[in-house]
């Protein structure tokens, strides 16, 4: 990894279960919300999260070392047809890794949602009766944006369309759904992407 003198604040290393929805989304709200401040690097895309785990792992081990503090390293996945067994692995296997990591910027960050990130978007524009599968989320999805195509990669939703009081529904929705899941992903509803989404944020206002 070569140093470049950068504007950026902070760098997110992402490895991403989905190969267009979850990156284009997490790369245009932090071009929205933190222009100039924040970049979004996906380095993995369209893997299953036992191979994003492992992948997060190696790079932690290999790439980041002390002079790149201003990193954090992210997996996002949806939880969908996972079986619970798995997904609870990955997430011991995540926390073990990082209890041993002497640097912050070292450990590794898991976002999951259940059953996919298509729930964060309707949570934007639905109060309850939420799909419980994947499938169901994205049809829901493209009869409220018709432009929306998760076949053809289309985007997860037009983010400059987006008001900051659906925004902060979809926030209240989500820590609500963490709460009441006791933190844990395989629990329906449920997504912490709002976690990376508020950091993003908070960079974008210093």
């Amino acid at each position: 990894m070569e140093m470049v003198a950068s504007p950026f604040l902070l760098f997110i290393d992402l490895f991403s279960e989905g190969k267009k929805t979850e990156p284009d989304y997490l790369e245009k709200f932090a071009e929205q919300h933190a222009k100039n401040k924040v970049k979004v690097n996906c380095l993995v895309r369209g893997q299953s999260l036992e191979r994003l785990v492992d992948a997060a792992i190696e790079y932690s081990k290999t790439q980041l070392d002390d002079r790149y503090a201003n990193r954090i390293l992210c997996i996002v996945a949806d939880k969908d047809k996972l079986r619970d067994a798995f997904l609870t692995q990955a997430i011991a296997k995540t926390n073990a890794y990082n209890k041993k990591c002497r640097k912050p910027h070292q450990k590794i960050r898991l976002y999951i949602s259940n059953p996919c990130i298509e729930l964060w978007a309707l949570a934007h524009f639905m109060d309850k009766a939420f799909p419980d599968t994947a499938r169901s989320c994205q049809q829901k999805l493209k009869a409220i944006m018709p432009r929306y195509d998760h076949d053809r990669g289309a985007p997860l939703f037009d983010i400059k369309s987006m008001t900051e009081e659906r925004y902060q529904k979809a926030k209240k929705l989500a820590l609500t759904w963490m709460a009441t899941a006791n933190n844990n992903p395989n629990q329906f509803p449920y997504t912490d992407i709002i976690e990376l989404l508020e950091n993003i944020k908070q960079i974008g206002q210093l």
